[in-house]
């Protein structure tokens, strides 16, 4: 099966591979929303923190001139008054070649019902560094990107369904296939202290030429899945180019006792802003309390 499978990979995975951070660090920094200006349509100035009142926010990148952004406002419209009281959503014109007149005619045109204002000094742009529009961003409570995308597709509404369903991290509406002979209960993720360990059935052997401190870092994390305590650690393998026959290897490669789940549509990697194998993501009563990608981290051996 190795064989088939590196071919494969060989040939589809090297803008996955890309998305991946080869740095091992915890995690990476948000962006603060407080320190980006924009301007609404009376001209007054505010920080895109100040308009916001929940923790998980939609923006989606504008012009009145550009005719994907127009087509894609039904469904704007439609994502604020499904997910309104759950996300922010916030419509950013990028003002250029822009008036208010134009702005306020697409508001009329798609009833629109979101906050509309104006990146008028390019701080946002220059902060998200796109290059086009519509363009879409998923941030999490800590201004962390989890999203972006040009496309109003089954993919964004996917992972708004999740980033409105999974606030602040909760992991008890995504979808997790088991991936192995046990029976394993997700509300038990939502009690006391799990140790949620994120990586794939292949980043040890396929990644061992491209990116070698990831493939290093997830043997020495898998050779120690033997000895993980089954009731609190939770092996979470990535979907991407990974079937039945590569679960079985894996668990026998390196005999591993805890339970094994297969993060089938990505909801778990997506949810958690999981980056880099492998990811250890520590929960307390079902809320993220910190994370590493270092298996000799103290903390994960006190957990218990």
């Amino acid at each position: 099966m190795k064989l088939k499978l590196t071919g494969w990979l060989s040939v589809s995975c090297i803008l996955f591979l890309l998305s991946f951070n080869t740095d091992t660090s915890a995690s990476s920094a948000g962006i603060d929303l407080s320190t980006l200006t924009v301007v609404n349509l009376k001209g007054a100035n505010s920080s895109v923190e100040d308009i916001k009142v929940k923790k998980n926010t939609y923006i989606k990148f504008w012009a009145s001139w550009c005719q994907p952004c127009l087509e894609q406002m039904p469904h704007f419209q439609a994502v604020a008054e499904k997910y309104g009281e759950d996300i922010d959503i916030i419509a950013v014109n990028i003002d250029l070649n822009e008036s208010n007149e134009a702005i306020e005619q697409v508001i009329k045109n798609f009833k629109l019902t979101m906050p509309v204002v104006k990146d008028s000094y390019a701080e946002l742009k220059k902060a998200f560094q796109f290059v086009g529009t519509p363009f879409n961003v998923l941030l999490n409570e800590n201004g962390q990107i989890l999203h972006t995308g040009h496309e109003a597709n089954e993919q964004l509404d996917r992972r708004l369904a999740l980033l409105a369903k999974n606030q602040g991290g909760s992991i008890a509406n995504i979808e997790l296939s088991q991936a192995d002979d046990s029976r394993f209960d997700l509300d038990s993720l939502s009690k006391g202290t799990k140790i949620l360990f994120f990586t794939s059935t292949w980043c040890d052997w396929y990644l061992q030429e491209s990116r070698p401190e990831m493939s290093a870092a997830c043997i020495k994390a898998q050779e120690n899945l033997s000895a993980q305590d089954s009731q609190g650690h939770i092996t979470i393998v990535s979907h991407m180019w990974t079937g039945d026959d590569e679960i079985a290897q894996f668990k026998s490669k390196y005999d591993v006792k805890t339970p094994i789940l297969l993060d089938t549509g990505g909801d778990a990697f997506f949810t958690f802003n999981v980056k880099s194998f492998p990811t250890y993501v520590v929960l307390q009563d079902g809320k993220e309390v910190y994370r590493t990608s270092n298996y000799n981290d103290k903390r994960l051996h006190g957990s218990h």
